[in-house]
């Protein structure tokens, strides 16, 4: 089929085609991810990895995602096993989510 792609993180086949009507051609990360749950997944997971991001700010993001009950990749899996098994929270002042608000193109 055209536009099918694999989600880089799940493994779940989608169709995402911009120029034939399946997608719109403003979510270019449609290319990578299924879902913005995906996308947001693997961004926390790579700000983490690069120490852009403590382990309790990772942990309290990726549980709000419910990453748990997501199908992830070997690889990724295990560093969201990493991040869930400490027992640290996030010491961080805001009391709403951290997680990024999606963007409004015009």
């Amino acid at each position: 089929m055209r536009g099918e792609k694999v989600c880089m993180i799940c493994g779940k086949h989608y169709v995402y085609c911009p120029n034939c009507g399946n997608g719109d051609p403003k979510e270019t990360w449609r290319n990578l991810y299924c879902s913005d749950n995906c996308r947001t997944a693997f961004d926390i997971l790579s700000k983490w990895k690069n120490n852009a991001i403590a382990t309790p700010d990772a942990k309290k993001i990726l549980e709000e995602l419910k990453v748990d009950s997501m199908q992830l990749n070997e690889m990724l899996k295990a560093d969201v096993d990493a991040i869930m098994a400490t027992n640290a929270t996030a010491n961080t002042s805001e009391a709403p989510s951290i997680i990024p608000k999606k963007r409004k193109f015009k």
